[in-house]
């Protein structure tokens, strides 16, 4: 029967989105014809502090107090210093999703049970949690497209949080293809980058066609984001283009590891 006046929405996550295409695409498929029925979900800053002033006068209003309790009510507020903006400081360890930021939150909360206020000491032990669980969930999400992630994620250990391209070609060393090439055989790991090792192996590939395969796969996830010029203007997948090519990344001159994942991989700052 015909429903006149009915519009029916679907909401998914980006990587699903970008899985269902991989898997159903046909002969023929053109993606830009969907564009025009997709409208991009993003939250702003201001969006974001909302959903957590919420969330927090929720938990207390009642409990504590008849008043709302937000953010600058909880967590250290301290304009004077620099880097010392507590706000700045979760919102820049998140994709800028509410999830993120509620759970980093969530964390802190957590960690000053038994305190009416959130010292600076509470949210470092918060963020080695957070840090953690947002690698594993990472894993999670793109496990589907990115089996080989799981590994690969590693090459970045006890980097600095800022690297050059040159120095990352070094990191992924022939050594290391071949410790991945061992690793993806033996838990039998199909996907773009086991791939691109495969043909390096066999001789039909180059070194560099490896390194920004990775890279394209770390832009993606979030993982890092990539300047073209100085690095001081990154891009990221969650602000800018959702993805980025392997000749796009060939361009690319530094790269950055994202402040959520520092503390789970043990990056120098």
């Amino acid at each position: 029967r015909k429903i006149e006046n009915v519009k029916i929405l679907v909401s998914l996550r980006l990587d699903l989105y970008q899985l269902t295409l991989e898997k159903t695409r046909s002969s023929g498929f053109q993606e830009d014809k969907l564009l025009s029925l997709i409208w991009d979900l993003s939250w702003t800053e201001k969006d974001l502090k909302e959903i957590v002033d919420k969330r927090i006068t929720f938990l207390y209003k009642h409990k504590y107090t008849n008043r709302d309790i937000v953010f600058e009510d909880l967590f250290p507020v301290d304009n004077n210093v620099r880097n010392r903006d507590s706000w700045q400081y979760l919102i820049t360890r998140t994709f800028w999703r509410p999830r993120d930021i509620l759970q980093f939150v969530n964390y802190c909360l957590s960690q000053s049970a038994e305190k009416s206020l959130i010292e600076w000491s509470a949210i470092y032990k918060a963020e080695k949690e957070y840090s953690k669980d947002r690698l594993k969930s990472l894993h999670e999400e793109w496990c589907d497209i990115y089996p080989s992630l799981k590994y690969t994620i590693y090459i970045l250990s006890n980097a600095k949080e800022i690297v050059s391209i040159d120095d990352f070609k070094a990191v992924l060393s022939e050594d290391k293809i071949l410790q991945l090439y061992e690793l993806f055989n033996t838990h039998k790991i199909n996907d773009q980058i086991s791939e691109v090792i495969n043909n390096y192996i066999i001789g039909n590939g180059y070194q560099e066609n490896i390194v920004y395969e990775v890279l394209s796969c770390f832009y993606r996830t979030g993982l890092i984001g990539t300047s073209d010029s100085l690095p001081d203007s990154f891009e990221w997948s969650f602000r800018h283009s959702s993805s980025k090519s392997e000749f796009e990344c060939s361009h690319a001159k530094h790269l950055k590891i994202h402040k959520m994942f520092h503390q789970a991989l043990h990056i120098e700052q």
